[in-house]
Formats: structure tokens, sequence, C-alpha cells
């Protein structure tokens, strides 16, 4: 689907055909199919990323104005090299988000912080050193001073550092 992504048309009784929209002041091809692969497209990944991240906005806006919680950002990276394999890196990475939030320590903050729900991505990105897979986490809380977002990020990056060694 992806090679055909732009090319075939939706209906191959109309011709493909460009057109432009005032209010976004963008143009897009129409009668065009679209492989909607959000890993292995350009095209289709930016337009689906984009929209998640509109998503992602209104969610964590309509939290902290309506709801008035808070939201922490985590990521949570490892040491590696460019000689380790992709697979090799993830399975790693898997062991160790599995021990860091298995832990009763953590478990524990997860209460205190009062997280009501958790969002993850994975994202890996390819360059000098090789793979670097790393997971962005947004836990949503209830409301958190400045005093306390200090205070927990020393003892989350002292957790996540000894599920790492332990993975």
């Amino acid at each position: 689907r992806v090679c055909n992504c732009l090319k075939k048309r939706i209906d191959k009784t109309k011709l493909r055909d460009i057109k432009y929209n005032e209010e976004r002041k963008k143009a897009h091809y129409s009668n065009v199919q679209r492989c909607g692969s959000v890993w292995t497209c350009p095209v289709c990944a930016k337009q689906i990323t984009e929209k998640r991240r509109e998503e992602l906005k209104t969610a964590i806006e309509t939290w902290k104005n309506v709801h008035f919680g808070g939201v922490l950002m985590l990521t949570l990276t490892f040491s590696h090299s460019a000689t380790e394999s992709l697979r090799s890196l993830l399975e790693r990475q898997k062991k160790a988000l599995k021990i860091f939030h298995e832990t009763t320590k953590v478990q524990a903050l997860l209460k205190k912080l009062g997280v009501k729900y958790k969002i993850k991505g994975l994202e890996m990105t390819y360059g000098e050193n090789g793979w670097h897979p790393h997971t962005h986490e947004l836990w949503i809380t209830r409301p958190l001073s400045k005093r306390e977002r200090g205070q927990f990020q020393a003892f989350i990056l002292e957790r996540w550092i000894k599920a790492c060694t332990a993975a």
C-alpha cells in the first residue's frame, strides 16, 4: 500500500485533482488512495501524528483547565552502542520498563501523585551511536506544585537507573 500512496485513484472514472483549502491555506490531492501507514509512509505518518498531537493537546488542556490536574512528561532512555541491534535494544528497553513500572516504590509514587492515566509513545531514532529507542510517557496526575515535581524527578531518575541496571 505504501508504494501506491497518493498514486492510485480511488474512483477510476474520475481524474486526480488538486484542491485548495482557503481556511488552512493548503493544497492537497483528491481522488487518490492513502496507505495510512504511520510507520513507513512519510506523508501519512506526518498527517496521522499531527492529528494525534492535536488530540493529545486538547486532552491535556482539558485535564489542566477543566479538572485542574497536572501532567508530568518522562523520557526514558538508556545507554547503548552503535554495534547493538535494534531488536536487542528493544528487548532491553521492554524489560527495563517492566521492572520500572512493577516496582512497589514506583507503584506507590503513582498513587501518591494521583496518576489517573498514562499515555506512552515509543520513538526510535538512528544516528552516530546506532539505533536509539526511547519511551515518552505522560502521567496525568492530580495538581502538583513545582516543589513536588522537583522532588519526584530525582526519585524517578533513581528508579529508572536501577531498572535499567537490573535489565
